[in-house]
């Protein structure tokens, strides 16, 4: 199966509209007014709500384990990128589809946000402080280089050189480790996939599942099913998803 046939059959997986398990602990956690909001905005394709900073390097970490060619469908890396403040207000004047960082742009936004400085009542002190603001901008060319970033990513997301990094070690240790180069020996009547989806009924009730990995040896008659995690709790803590 080519990368992109595999991303396809992935994304047709997020837009069915039967029960996943994640589903159903959003329906538990939330109730089910956020609940519905939730779980129509999950399945659309294009929707724009950025994941956590810990579940981003989660999702890059997973993409890296499903291929090279996976992970640069999914991911830009970026060395413009800028954090916080600073590329909050890049995003938003890249959201107005600006060309160009203008300065009347980055200060519109600028006093409108939350900056502590930018409420200053004192217009002289205010000024002084966008003027610090605004030459960060300029500083490496970060940010007219972010909003070329913006520009071409396309459905990609943008992800920094730390968010990179880190994940690209702990893959290193990750294939590093006995079992995961057991699992992925390639041998006569043994098939892998990866992000293969399942579909079922119960009581009813249409229910999915996406399987991080499977390992299925025909000469054993065996299935090995991975489920990756990525966390700071033990893995003993996901037993009741366990198969």
């Amino acid at each position: 199966m080519t990368t992109k046939e595999l991303i396809e059959r992935e994304r047709a997986y997020r837009q069915h509209s039967s029960i996943s398990n994640s589903d159903r602990n959003n329906f538990y956690k939330d109730g089910i007014e956020i609940f519905r909001i939730k779980y129509l905005n999950y399945r659309n394709p294009d929707r724009t709500d950025k994941p956590k900073e810990g579940m981003l390097l989660g999702s890059v970490l997973h993409s890296m384990l499903v291929g090279r060619d996976y992970y640069n469908e999914q991911y830009l890396f970026s060395e413009a990128k800028i954090g916080g403040m600073l590329g909050a207000v890049v995003e938003e004047i890249y959201s107005y589809g600006k060309e160009e960082l203008l300065e009347e742009d980055i200060k519109k936004v600028w006093l409108s946000s939350e900056f502590k400085a930018a409420k200053e009542e004192d217009e002289k002190k205010r000024d002084r402080s966008f003027e610090i603001f605004k030459n960060s901008f300029y500083k490496d060319n970060c940010g007219p280089k972010y909003l070329e970033e913006l520009k071409n990513k396309g459905n990609k997301t943008i992800i920094d050189k730390d968010c990179f990094y880190t994940a690209f070690e702990k893959l290193k240790v990750v294939k590093d480790l006995e079992y995961y180069k057991i699992i992925n020996k390639q041998e006569e009547g043994v098939v892998i996939e990866k992000e293969f989806p399942i579909y079922w009924k119960c009581l009813g009730i249409e229910l999915k599942s996406l399987l991080d990995f499977l390992r299925l040896d025909f000469n054993k008659k065996e299935a090995v099913i991975v489920d990756w995690k990525t966390t700071f709790v033990s893995c003993k803590e996901f037993w009741r998803t366990k198969v």
